[in-house]
């Protein structure tokens, strides 16, 4: 348990022990930095959760090992045979960011338990792992990864990031799953700001250009904008180009959307062309200015890195 949970947050979690255990345990009270309890257990409860916890904490070091790529595929399949893990299920893996790994776990196994072939854990105190076991079944990890956002925003009021990769049929490829899973966590938040369900073959430019060399992408926007970048813009402008862009290139919706008169809206397009040469009007311009704004945030990542 958490050294600083108070006094309800420790009965609250002695109770999902025994709805998950039939372990009942009561708070009485705290000495020295510990929680002191009491209370009993059937022996079969007892011998239940060991026996699950031993599984589970053997799965959870082979999955580990496995996403952090020290396994080669041989030794993968004989790990996976001895923890009776079926080698060609379907899985992919799913990273969900928060700011309470260990208690958004704990929801997580109640969404997906462990005796479904579901795993879950916490790689850090920000992120959760959940290897999402699918089976023969036909279920959507699209769904499961939106349950997932809905239920920890829920149940611990907070604005969570779920990002998945690719699904698998091969356990040695789920390492794969994870680094995609990664990236689209990063894309998104360069890109796509409110995005928290985010899939990794659904992220378009914004995986393209997280591929091309910051060399590249700096050459782009010399060439296009004269070295320019994002800060060349003002809140303002910024906000009508990305209004614009996200009612596909329609004066009349954006000039709604912005409660601006038609004429006005088209006023401030004219200015946009005499500062930058585009008319974001016609698609080809729109284009060029919407790479200019996605290069520019991902230098801006790349430098935050560097320091």
């Amino acid at each position: 348990m958490n050294p600083d949970m108070k006094k309800d947050e420790i009965e609250s979690t002695l109770e999902k022990l025994k709805d998950l255990t039939g372990i009942d345990l009561k708070y009485t009270k705290e000495v020295d930095g510990m929680a002191q309890v009491r209370g009993t257990v059937s022996v079969k409860a007892l011998s239940m959760f060991l026996e699950e916890t031993e599984v589970s904490g053997s799965r959870e070091r082979f999955y580990r090992a496995l996403i952090s790529g020290m396994y080669g595929e041989d030794e993968v399949r004989t790990k996976a045979a001895a923890l009776s893990l079926n080698t060609s299920d379907k899985r992919a893996v799913v990273l969900v960011e928060t700011k309470s790994a260990d208690l958004a776990a704990e929801l997580i196994r109640q969404l997906f338990p462990c005796e479904e072939g579901n795993d879950v854990f916490a790689i850090d105190r920000d992120n959760v792992i959940l290897i999402r076991a699918l089976g023969a079944k036909k279920s959507n990890i699209h769904d499961d990864v939106s349950r997932i956002v809905s239920a920890v925003n829920t149940e611990l009021m907070e604005n969570v990031r779920a990002a998945y990769g690719d699904t698998v049929n091969d356990i040695s490829l789920l390492k794969d799953s994870y680094e995609e899973a990664r990236t689209a966590m990063e894309v998104a938040g360069m890109f796509y700001e409110g995005m928290y369900v985010i899939p990794y073959n659904s992220l378009g430019l914004g995986r393209l250009i997280y591929a091309i060399p910051a060399e590249l992408c700096e050459r782009f926007l010399k060439d296009s904008f004269g070295g320019k970048k994002k800060a060349a813009f003002n809140e303002e402008e910024l906000k009508m180009i990305n209004s614009f862009f996200e009612r596909d290139l329609n004066i009349s919706e954006t000039a709604r959307a912005l409660f601006l008169h038609r004429n006005t809206l088209v006023y401030h397009l004219e200015k946009l062309k005499k500062k930058t040469g585009l008319d974001i009007r016609h698609f080809d311009d729109a284009l060029t200015l919407k790479l200019i704004l996605m290069m520019s945030a991902y230098l801006e990542w790349v430098e935050n890195r560097k320091d």
